[in-house]
């Protein structure tokens, strides 16, 4: 098995085109499409339909493509496991976290990382973001919102649920301290004046006919990253819609949460390790996942 042929063949599905894919590698043109040919040779099948357009995966080449990644994945953690070994370290732990684990969890969670003997490469981003990055096999798993009670999630993307830490399914407001609606008896007359910001996990959850039925006006910024969102919110009169982890970005002087009655609107979520469904955590993929755990319960804790 030729891993550097497969991996010319991933980067072409992933690029669309073999000039594209040439230049990522680097290689030749010429020289990829040998590779790519001497692949269709060895296993007897077509994985690309070539045109103007670019290269297409045939029904075929769907279906290499994805054996593929997977086998050059657990080709990189062997790698990696086989450093560790000659090396005398534990191996490289790469995981990724939404925007909210990102900015209310993780910077309680990182200074602990110290104590353990492992090499940890961090990504962040959306949840699709993070599933895109986890079915390439460029991440171990990831932390983030995963809906409660249904294994449709997982199933459908061949991942793993591990235990996950439950939140209120509520979704809040947050505004600035001194807001207009923290003034009024009743901000829900109100809510319409003001522009909205959120995260693409709260845009998800509510959909457009939810945010009309709140009396919201659509999202007019959409981005996931808490440190931007609550410096908007902080400085102007954006509403920001989020959950109710929210609260721990800012004191309470300075960001308010006003809270909605979403009961019945919304999937309920939790906070879940997403991993693949054949591949177990590592020791130090489990040890942070405890971590990240304990400081999620403590945080709640404080909370309630």
């Amino acid at each position: 098995m030729d891993l550097d042929k497969l991996s010319h063949a991933v980067m072409v599905a992933r690029e669309g085109s073999l000039s594209a894919a040439a230049k990522r590698i680097p290689m030749s043109q010429s020289a990829l499409t040998r590779s790519i040919q001497s692949l269709e040779k060895k296993y007897g099948i077509r994985l690309f339909e070539r045109g103007k357009s670019g290269a297409k995966l045939t029904p075929d080449g769907t279906a290499f493509i994805a054996a593929a990644e997977e086998v050059l994945w657990s080709a990189r953690r062997a790698d990696d496991h086989l450093t560790a070994v000659a090396t005398g370290q534990n191996s490289t732990v790469r995981f990724g976290a939404g925007p909210v684990m990102t900015a209310c969890i993780l910077p309680r969670v990182l200074p602990r990382l110290a104590d353990m003997k492992a090499h940890f490469q961090i990504r962040t981003g959306s949840n699709a973001s993070l599933r895109s990055l986890l079915s390439r096999g460029e991440i171990d798993f990831f932390v983030g919102g995963a809906p409660a009670g249904s294994d449709h999630f997982a199933s459908a993307y061949g991942f793993r649920l591990h235990p996950t830490w439950t939140e209120s399914g509520s979704t809040e407001i947050f505004v600035r301290a001194g807001h207009p609606l923290t003034e009024a008896s009743s901000a829900l007359p109100y809510l319409s004046r003001y522009p909205v910001a959120c995260a693409s996990f709260t845009r998800d959850r509510l959909g457009t006919d939810g945010f009309h039925a709140l009396g919201l006006q659509p999202p007019s910024v959409e981005i996931d990253d808490y440190h931007v969102l609550t410096d908007l919110v902080c400085s102007s009169d954006f509403i920001l819609i989020g959950t109710p982890t929210v609260r721990q970005m800012r004191p309470a002087h300075e960001m308010v949460m006003l809270s909605l009655d979403t009961r019945g609107m919304l999937q309920p979520w939790n906070w879940a390790v997403v991993s693949h469904s054949r591949v177990p955590l590592s020791t130090a993929g489990s040890l942070l996942v405890r971590a990240l755990g304990e400081e999620f319960d403590r945080i709640h804790a404080q909370s309630d």
